[in-house]
């Protein structure tokens, strides 16, 4: 993950200092919120976001891809369906934070000091803290030696906490990151020129949205092997840490970023897959080139430059969306989505090469 190093520096930020609390009050907001939740014993499952899915099915009033269904081509068993946004790519408990034993709490106190700036330290600690709660608390509970009931009602609320937490706590987020989606679609992208406090809901989604999927999980696994853990149980804390130190760099460096909005009325239509969010750059670059579609006719590009920031649109040739969608086909693990399903099944076909995240 060069790209953290790329985009953060040593010094604290001053914008930081502004929003730790309101990033805290949302720790002990979900944390109030799990435990509450799990003392009705709410069964309902949790259901992967999918509101980048959701803007494939509509695009802002002026254009023709209102209304239009959305397709899914999954490429590991070669399969097209249609795909309601909702539940497509979904899978049950698919934040569920795992009980940690205590080597695990160690790395993951251990990657939380590895953030850039003192800030991003206390952010982080904070999110382990709320990710660990519910191991350290049925360690003390186990110590009590509670009887039958009472201890198999404990372990349902843990259980209720540990599959909804993660959840929740992405819930929160691309809810605070859906006013942002909804002016980006309208294709207005000035909320990035406004104070530090005011955006970073939108920073911090959009490096979730980078960081939180399987294929960021599988290059994080290729590039490391911390202490012999397996990856896969604390990926579900260690993503929200990634995308803690990303968010906060992109946020730092908004003032130096070029914002373009691409605007695409060609035949054919801008695509999404199970990576929403793409680095259009070399890793062997200093600095990325985030690619963001938030619609079938609307695309974001931050790209970080020297110095100034810079907010414009500009059209898009249909060759330009045909290679922004091969990066997409590229960059994701299996899924791809789109309004045209025979073009997902095309564009599927052709020859994958990976790309060094």
């Amino acid at each position: 993950m060069s790209l953290v190093k790329a985009l953060s520096v040593a010094d604290p930020l001053t914008e930081t200092g502004k929003i730790l609390n309101s990033c805290n009050r949302k720790v002990a907001e979900v944390r109030r919120f799990e435990f509450a939740r799990a003392r009705k014993h709410d069964q309902e499952s949790p259901r992967k976001p999918a509101l980048c899915l959701e803007a494939l099915s509509c695009g802002p009033e002026q254009g023709q891809s209102k209304g239009k269904s959305v397709w899914c081509y999954r490429q590991s068993d070669k399969m097209l369906f249609p795909a309601n946004p909702r539940n497509v790519g979904s899978s049950r408990y698919f934040y569920r934070v795992e009980e940690f034993s205590e080597a695990e709490i160690a790395y993951l106190r251990e990657q939380a000091e590895r953030a850039m700036t003192a800030a991003g330290r206390v952010l982080n600690h904070e999110l382990v803290d709320m990710f660990t709660m519910v191991s350290n608390l049925r360690r003390q509970v186990a110590e009590h030696n509670l009887g039958g009931d009472e201890a198999a009602e404990m372990e349902a609320r843990f259980g209720e906490a540990e599959r909804g937490m993660g959840e929740r706590w992405h819930w929160r987020f691309e809810e605070d990151g859906l006013p942002f989606m909804e002016r980006l679609r309208e294709r207005d992208a000035s909320f990035l020129s406004s104070d530090g406090k005011s955006v970073f809901p939108f920073c911090f989604f959009l490096a979730a949205q980078y960081t939180r999927t399987k294929q960021m999980q599988k290059a994080v696994r290729a590039a490391m092997l911390p202490h012999g853990l397996d990856l896969h149980r604390v990926w579900s804390v260690e993503s929200h840490l990634w995308a803690n130190q990303i968010g906060l760099a992109i946020l730092r460096h908004l003032r130096r970023t070029n914002v373009e909005l691409l605007v695409n009325e060609s035949p054919v239509a801008f695509i999404t897959g199970d990576q929403p969010v793409i680095n259009l750059r070399e890793s062997t670059r200093p600095m990325p080139e985030f690619y963001y579609p938030v619609s079938p006719d609307t695309a974001l590009i931050l790209r970080v430059v020297a110095e100034g920031q810079s907010i414009s649109t500009r059209s898009v040739s249909r060759l330009e969306v045909e290679n922004y969608n091969h990066m997409i086909f590229r960059w994701s693990d299996d899924q791809i989505y789109g309004q045209d399903g025979q073009y997902l099944s095309s564009l599927a076909g052709l020859p994958k090469q990976p790309v060094n995240v």
